[in-house]
């Protein structure tokens, strides 16, 4: 269910920067990069502070997940709305 929501979410956002409020291409993938980016930095702090009370041996490695998972997301996350944005304006301007 998380996956369905966050998918949506991005979704939703990608819509509303393009066709709303008539952000570039660049723009608005940059603005859902950095959604997604955010929300991997949440979910690897809560990973660190988790590691911190459970104990784990590795913590310098799950330190690192502050860094590298937002990296993962942020990148992918880039580069798919700025292909829907492409097709979204290519879309309204065939409709205009």
């Amino acid at each position: 269910m998380a996956w369905l929501l966050s998918a949506i979410v991005f979704g939703v956002q990608i819509a509303r920067d393009r066709i709303r409020m008539r952000y570039g291409a660049t723009s608005t993938a940059a603005h859902a990069a950095l959604g997604a980016a955010l929300g991997a930095f949440g979910l690897a702090v809560g990973a660190t502070i988790h590691g911190y009370r459970v104990g784990v041996p590795h913590l310098r490695a799950i330190k690192l997940s502050l860094l590298i998972w937002p990296l993962m997301t942020a990148l992918p996350a880039f580069l798919v709305a700025f292909v829907v944005a492409v097709v979204l304006r290519r879309n309204s301007e065939v409709q205009s």
